[in-house]
């Protein structure tokens, strides 16, 4: 019992929360996401808004012990508890019988008679919210070094990246899982099957495939990387992003905008239309708005005069209505056939 008495709040000194888009709305939640992304504190602000004693139980604590939870029904009827709270949860135990559950995890699971609240790392419309009193253009700065994770907005410039390589070494339990996952990241914005990742790490790194293709499987499925298909091709070779772009600069000796762009375009699509394609020559299509998008860092009308023909091509066959183009800093319009073609900074089309 001792232990359970070190998780129990009867009287809580709630931290500062970051307001979110997502709210939790149901007495029983599951709060999917990577890791550092907020979901403690989404279900905290839930518990300051019920204002009830509640026990929280963080499964990555050095005084959680599974031993302590054999008395746990015994505990909260003592105690007149309505609210339990499991923080990083493994699923390995059974719930208690209570009128709240929360439940926080970076396993995408989903329970009988729970609502799943899928977080996502900061869109930009949330980070500028709270990198106030700031010109947007040095917010955008901020947000292509440093990244999309909520943790960083508290910390001093010289110790964010350093904390991203922590986060970065938790997503891998051995070497074999680091190589993989570091050539995944420095794969941003390129296609590769998982053929092709094995056969490269191979030469390398002592490797088996099967283990290559089940932790390729374990990242996309827990949304460390997302896999983009080809539309209406979903056996091509798919486009590789992450969560968290900055990852890049962690594994790179060098910087790469473009693809540090097209993940940051990517994250954004993907937390607007969930369905995001490639095309051939086109970064990005969303069938249910007919739109095409591109991301381009430092636009070249010259250059992309030469995909006008492929574009045409797209638009009679699919019915295009929008093309966006997406740069760092330049901004213009002009027309291919009746469609305008809209040019403009990531920080100004992130929040049209």
């Amino acid at each position: 019992m001792d232990n359970l008495e070190y998780f129990y709040f009867e009287e809580y000194n709630f931290p500062k929360i970051l307001d979110r888009k997502v709210k939790i709305n149901s007495s029983k939640t599951i709060i999917f996401s990577q890791i550092k992304t907020g979901k403690t504190y989404l279900a905290l602000s839930y518990i300051q808004k019920l204002n009830k004693p509640f026990l929280w139980i963080d499964f990555n604590s050095f005084y959680f012990s599974t031993e302590n939870l054999k008395n746990i029904n015994q505990f909260i009827k003592e105690k007149n508890i309505e609210i339990v709270f499991f923080d990083n949860f493994d699923f390995s135990l059974d719930l208690p019988d209570v009128k709240y559950i929360l439940i926080t995890t970076t396993i995408y699971k989903k329970l009988n008679n729970f609502n799943f609240i899928e977080l996502n790392p900061l869109d930009f419309e949330e980070f500028i919210s709270f990198e106030k009193n700031t010109q947007i253009t040095q917010i955008f700065n901020n947000f292509l070094k440093y990244g999309n994770l909520p943790i960083n907005l508290d910390l001093k410039d010289n110790v964010k990246l350093e904390i991203n390589k922590l986060i970065l070494k938790e997503l891998f339990t051995n070497d074999t899982k680091k190589e993989i996952l570091k050539y995944l990241i420095k794969s941003i914005n390129t296609t590769k099957s998982n053929h092709q990742i094995y056969t490269y790490l191979k030469r390398y790194t002592k490797i088996s495939k099967d283990s290559t293709y089940k932790y390729i499987k374990e990242l996309s499925a827990n949304k460390i990387i997302f896999l983009v298909e080809k539309y209406a091709h979903p056996k091509s070779t798919k486009k590789i992003f992450t969560f968290n772009p900055i990852f890049l600069n962690l594994v790179n000796n060098k910087k790469n905008i473009n693809q540090i762009l097209a993940n940051l375009v990517f994250l954004e699509l993907f937390y607007r239309f969930k369905e995001v394609y490639y095309l051939e020559k086109v970064d990005f299509y969303i069938p249910k708005k007919n739109m095409l998008i591109f991301s381009i860092p430092f636009f070249n009308k010259i250059l992309f005069n030469r995909l006008i023909p492929d574009i045409i091509e797209y638009i009679e066959n699919f019915d295009i209505k929008i093309i966006q183009i997406v740069t760092i800093s330049q901004e213009e319009k002009f027309f291919i056939q009746n469609i305008e073609v809209e040019v403009m900074p990531f920080y100004e089309w992130a929040l049209l």
